[in-house]
């Protein structure tokens, strides 16, 4: 608790520094104005890119098991388990996990009691999550590397 208490005033200089405001002590604040970035990217184009590029690997995992079908040739088996691991990792996991987070938080009163806990919850869960989105998209990555550089 002490080393944490030393690292406050560094880490409100720094958030000072980059811009970013320290709502992490006041869960509601910090739940509005993610929300509003989130109900943005639905809007917007981000969510269009999001599943186009799903599209896309699933396009490339085709490929690759269409290729695949002859196992001796260079890259087919990196190509669709590229595409499978980007799928999943990535459009299924979001769809699955990360975007009944973001309704759950949206149909929390920020006013309630009710809200700390859930924005908690929220935290930690989505947090996780994104984690294993970043890794299978840098996995399908190599993935798709390896594939385009055994041709």
């Amino acid at each position: 608790m002490v080393f944490r208490a030393r690292l406050r005033p560094a880490r409100r200089a720094l958030f000072r520094v980059l811009g970013v405001r320290d709502d992490c002590a006041r869960p509601y604040r910090s739940g509005r104005r993610y929300l509003g970035d989130e109900r943005d990217q639905r809007r917007y184009p981000a969510l269009a890119v999001h599943a186009g590029l799903s599209r896309h690997h699933a396009v490339l995992r085709r490929a690759g098991r269409a290729r695949g079908l002859r196992w001796q040739e260079p890259g087919a088996i990196a190509m669709i388990c590229g595409g499978t691991l980007y799928v999943l990792g990535m459009f299924v996991v979001t769809m699955v996990f990360n975007v009944p987070l973001n309704d759950q938080l949206a149909a929390t009163d920020p006013a309630s009691a009710a809200a700390a806990p859930v924005w908690a919850r929220y935290l930690t869960d989505w947090t996780f999550w994104n984690h294993v989105r970043t890794v299978t998209s840098f996995a399908a990555t190599a993935l798709f590397i390896a594939a385009i550089a055994a041709r």
